[in-house]
C-alpha cells in the first residue's frame, strides 16, 4: 500500500521518536542494571549465547523497493529480516518467495490506520474511526493474509505510525494486539536490555547516514542489548534509505558477526523475554 511522502508524516515520526520512550505503554525497558543477556538466553534454542548484541531489521508497508532492492541485498548476505505487511494486493507470489527465503512475514494491519491529521489517510480509515470491534476484525483479517502466504505462527505486529490507540477517546488497542501476537514493534528507538512484556518494542527509524546505523549498533554492542531498526523505502518509494547506505550497513553487520547476531523481530523478542 503505497503512501506518498508528506511533511506532516515526517514531522510526526520525528515527534514520536523523541517521545515514545517516555510513554507509559512502552513495556520495553532500557536499563544497564538488568540481568545479563547471557543468563537470559543461554537455554533457548536458536538464541545467541554470551556477549553478542542482537540486531533486528524490520521493513514496513510491503513496498516495491523492498522486493527489488532490500530483499536481494539481504539474501546475498544470508541475513533474515522481518517484513510488516499491509494489504499486498492481488499478487502474493513475491511475498511467498520472501517467506521461502527465510524472512519473517508479520502484521502491520491491512488499512494502515494513522491519525486523521495526515492528509494521505483515506476517509474512514483514520485511527479515530476505529472501534475495538473494527480493529479486532482488522487484525484477524491481516492474520488470515499471513496464513495464506504460508507464514507460520507465532506472529508479530507493528503499530502503523507507532500509534497504539483508536477512537475519539484514544483507547489503547494494545490488549487486542497482545491477544493475537507474541510481540509488537513501536517507534522511539532505544537499546533494549530487559524485556518483560514485548508489546511496544522501540525501534530506530533512520534514513541515513551510514554512521547513524553503525552508531546505534555499536551502542547495542556496548550494552549487550537488542536494537531494532525500522525501514520504509530502500533506494525508492518514501522515507527511503539509499541503496548504498543500506548495503554498507548489511556489510558492516556481516563483518561484525562475532559481536552481533541479526535475528528477525519475532525471534529476537522471544530470545529477550525471560
Amino acid at each position: 500500500m503505497t503512501k506518498p511522502i508528506h511533511t506532516h508524516y515526517t514531522f510526526y515520526l520525528m515527534l514520536v521518536l523523541m517521545t515514545a520512550t517516555a510513554c507509559k505503554h512502552n513495556s520495553a525497558k532500557s536499563t544497564t542494571q538488568s540481568k545479563p543477556m547471557s543468563q537470559r538466553r543461554v537455554s533457548k534454542a536458536g538464541c545467541p549465547i554470551g556477549d553478542k548484541a542482537i540486531v533486528s531489521l524490520t521493513y514496513d508497508d510491503g513496498l516495491a523497493s523492498q522486493l527489488s532492492n532490500a530483499v536481494p541485498m539481504l539474501d546475498e548476505r544470508g541475513i533474515h529480516a522481518t517484513f510488516f505487511l499491509n494489504d499486498i494486493g492481488a499478487n502474493p507470489a513475491p511475498w511467498k518467495a520472501v517467506r521461502d527465503a527465510g524472512h519473517e512475514l508479520a502484521s502491520h494491519t491491512l488499512a494502515h490506520p494513522c491519525t486523521a491529521s495526515f492528509d494521505w489517510v483515506k476517509e474512514g480509515n483514520a485511527s479515530e474511526d476505529f472501534t475495538p470491534k473494527r480493529m479486532s476484525k482488522e487484525l484477524d483479517d491481516q492474520l488470515a493474509l499471513l496464513q495464506s502466504l504460508g507464514a507460520s505462527p507465532p506472529y508479530s505486529f507493528a503499530y502503523p505510525c507507532g500509534t497504539t490507540w483508536i477512537g475519539s477517546e484514544h483507547t489503547s488497542y494494545i490488549p487486542l494486539v497482545e491477544q493475537r501476537f507474541v510481540a509488537a514493534r513501536g517507534v522511539g528507538g532505544d537499546i533494549i536490555t530487559q524485556l518483560d512484556v514485548p508489546m511496544n518494542v522501540p525501534a530506530y527509524f533512520l534514513e541515513g547516514p551510514l554512521e547513524a546505523f553503525i552508531g546505534s549498533a555499536n551502542a547495542a554492542i556496548a550494552k549487550k542489548g537488542w536494537v531494532v531498526f525500522g525501514f520504509h523505502g530502500v533506494g525508492g518509494d518514501y522515507l527511503s534509505v539509499s541503496n548504498a547506505d543500506h548495503g554498507a550497513f548489511l556489510d558492516w553487520l556481516v563483518a561484525h558477526q562475532n559481536e552481533v547476531a541479526v535475528l528477525p523481530f519475532r525471534d529476537a523478542a522471544q530470545c529477550m523475554m525471560p
